[in-house]
């Protein structure tokens, strides 16, 4: 089972569990307001798709590319996302919460409001990101690039920044910096 119309066929019913959509595309696509449980997202693209609202419950997304998507409110809590493209997507009010985003894709993604609450970020690209008002609290950045990103209001409680690349990082409004680690760092950083 290798197509979109099966997938959809599969959640309408409910019955999506243990799919296997590895390397798909649904790119372009409308997957909004849907639930997948314990599907095989590997190597998929899910370039410019619509996917607000969409609940994800045990999912692998190795790989996966949603460069330009739309990932409004969606959840993706507990999910593997290692290697996976987020650049220039829209994240707001999406919750990654407990995600592996190892070696993820970042780049210009806008993450307002979005929640990251202890997401592995370690050997990421965050460059020039937008983190307004997210929560970051207890997430790991070890070795992670956030060159020129923007982390507005960001709740950063306990985040670990060891070996990070800050450079032109900004770290704006009132961040909760509590219990953070800046060790080992390259940057020139501004906090205001």
């Amino acid at each position: 089972m290798k197509s979109k119309d099966e997938l959809l066929k599969y959640v309408e019913n409910e019955n999506s569990s243990g799919i296997d959509m590895s390397g798909m595309d649904f790119s372009d696509s409308d997957l909004s307001n849907m639930i997948f449980r314990n599907i095989d997202f590997s190597n998929a693209r899910f370039v410019s798709s619509y996917l607000a609202n969409s609940i994800f419950i045990d999912c692998n997304f190795h790989l996966a590319n949603f460069e330009k998507a739309k990932l409004y409110f969606v959840k993706f809590q507990n999910q593997q996302f290692e290697s996976t493209n987020f650049q220039s997507s829209e994240l707001s009010h999406a919750d990654f919460s407990n995600s592996n985003l190892k070696k993820s894709n970042f780049t210009e993604a806008d993450c307002s409001d979005a929640n990251f609450n202890d997401a592995d970020f370690s050997g990421a690209n965050l460059s020039k990101a937008l983190f307004w008002c997210a929560n970051l609290n207890d997430s790991k950045f070890y070795e992670t690039y956030c060159e020129k990103s923007m982390f507005t209001y960001a709740y950063l409680k306990n985040v670990d920044f060891t070996s990070s690349n800050l450079k032109g990082a900004f770290f704006t409004g009132e961040n909760d910096l509590t219990g953070a680690k800046f060790t080992k760092l390259q940057f020139e950083t501004l906090f205001n």
